[in-house]
């Protein structure tokens, strides 16, 4: 996963934690408020509305108490009848259930209503005394004071309801307390998650990078970064390894040119103070040689000896090719040819040794910009020595890959069927003049690797797939492909 889906998925958790929270904490805080205000309220408002009931049934009782009534008090006396009728209805629906008591007050409050309306007719027949009567005995002495006695039980539920209402309240404060605690741990252990992921996925990465680039700024260049995840993090730490293998390699170069260089400077030193007196040497046996009769053992000697001069002569001029600088003519030239050139040259002392050389051909064709003349001498060495090595009936395998080799390079194997090279060994063939057979100058591989080398490439002896030795020939990106050879 990419540190950006890591990153994205993290601040995707916590947007929906938030938003989980916040309608979570909404919640409760409504329904927290709806217990401790909103059922309170309700029987709070149901007592007022019972005590405004008796107050109006007394301020009923009163207007009727003047007789004849005013037309003032009679609209008084109407509106009260409407809001005793809008009040009762209220108090029946906060009183549940439905009660004895709440039924004999709309008895009651019906008997008062019917009272009250007898006292108007009786007023407006002027039967004054009877109306008296009636406000006296029906409406203050028995109808009011019932009035009171039944809604004694009715405060007493509703205040049973209104303690409820607390209760309930209370429980609920708690539970949303609750909520919100864990909603608190909750959020603090998504924080402390979230860090640790900061920590995993970011901070200890960049601290291994600073590690690693201090430990590479040092001078450790065999140091190596654990690659741990797949991220950019993941590349970055491979590109890093990556770029500590090629610093290596580089500086390896540059110590062997450097060594090379030096190498050379004491050579051509060397060469130059030893071939000067080698000449006058060579023509002074030269000249005793053309005095002295042929089959005489003096003319013999000179005759060797001018052999020995020719043949240290020659060995210096190689030593001197080997350690001279190389200057490169590249041209983008066709791997295959340049592959069968060689080959071509070799078969037909291949052929007399009982030896095949096989090309692994493909479809299409690489491309190099190399230098078409010491490429050509490097591989004829390397090529040289595999039908050397090989045993009778033995194969030579000669195979480009147009693959790039790690996205990078151009990779030429040359293998044969022969006794190896042991591993210890395998350093050593590159020295000038060491050799493991009789004959042999020992300045063909070095020369072939200087000559790889100078090319930016890379030569290299390996163990053979199925026995002998595997030489592997990696020339740099400048190599161009379209398929295999």
């Amino acid at each position: 996963m990419t540190l950006k889906a890591k990153l994205g998925l993290m601040f995707g958790g916590f947007a929906v934690f938030v938003a989980v929270s916040a309608l979570l904490a909404f919640s409760c805080i409504r329904l927290y408020l709806d217990a401790a205000f909103g059922q309170f309220q309700v029987s709070v408002d149901s007592a007022l509305y019972l005590e405004r009931v008796i107050a109006l049934v007394e301020e009923q009782a009163a207007l009727l108490e003047s007789l004849p009534p005013s037309q003032d008090q009679l609209k008084s006396f109407e509106d009260n009848r409407t809001e005793l009728s809008t009040l009762f209805v209220a108090v029946s629906q906060r009183v549940a259930p439905r009660s004895a008591e709440l039924a004999n007050v709309e008895e009651i409050l019906r008997g008062i209503d019917h009272a009250a309306q007898q006292v108007i007719q009786l007023a407006d027949q002027r039967d004054l005394e009877e109306a008296s009567r009636v406000v006296r005995d029906e409406l203050q002495a028995k109808l009011a004071p019932r009035l009171r006695e039944q809604m004694a039980p009715l405060r007493l539920q509703l205040d049973a309801q209104t303690t409820a209402a607390l209760d309930r309240s209370v429980r609920i404060q708690h539970r949303v307390a609750t909520i919100l605690a864990a909603n608190v741990l909750a959020a603090i252990a998504l924080g402390l998650l979230g860090l640790l992921a900061v920590r995993r996925w970011i901070v200890r990465p960049i601290t291994s990078l600073q590690q690693a680039t201090g430990q590479i700024a040092a001078g450790d260049l065999n140091y190596r970064m654990r690659v741990r995840t797949a991220d950019e993090f993941g590349v970055l730490s491979r590109q890093v390894n990556e770029m500590a293998a090629s610093l290596t390699e580089a500086q390896s170069q540059l110590v062997r040119q450097e060594r090379a260089a030096a190498v050379a400077e004491m050579v051509s030193t060397i060469a130059h103070n030893i071939r000067n007196p080698l000449a006058g040497i060579r023509a002074a046996a030269q000249s005793t040689l053309r005095e002295l009769p042929a089959q005489s053992s003096l003319a013999s000697l000179q005759r060797s000896t001018i052999e020995a001069i020719d043949s240290f002569d020659k060995w210096l001029r190689g030593l001197l090719y080997v350690a001279q600088p190389i200057e490169l003519q590249r041209q983008r030239v066709e791997i295959a040819t340049l592959i069968e050139q060689v080959a071509a040259v070799f078969r037909p002392s291949a052929e007399r040794r009982h030896v095949k050389i096989d090309l692994a051909h493909g479809d299409r064709t690489v491309y190099a910009d190399v230098d078409p003349r010491s490429f050509e001498q490097a591989l004829a060495a390397v090529v040289d020595n595999a039908v050397e090595a090989s045993p009778t009936g033995g194969t030579v395998r000669i195979e480009a890959a147009a693959r790039l080799r790690d996205g990078t390079r151009l990779t030429v194997c040359v293998s044969d069927e022969g006794p190896g090279v042991p591993e210890e060994l395998r350093e050593k063939v590159f020295e000038p003049h060491f050799t493991t057979r009789p004959g042999s100058s020992g300045i063909g591989l070095p020369t072939a690797r200087k000559l790889i080398e100078a090319h930016g490439g890379r030569l290299e002896l390996l163990d053979g797939t199925s026995g002998g030795t595997l030489v592997r020939i990696e020339l740099p990106s400048g190599a161009h492909n379209t398929g295999e050879v």
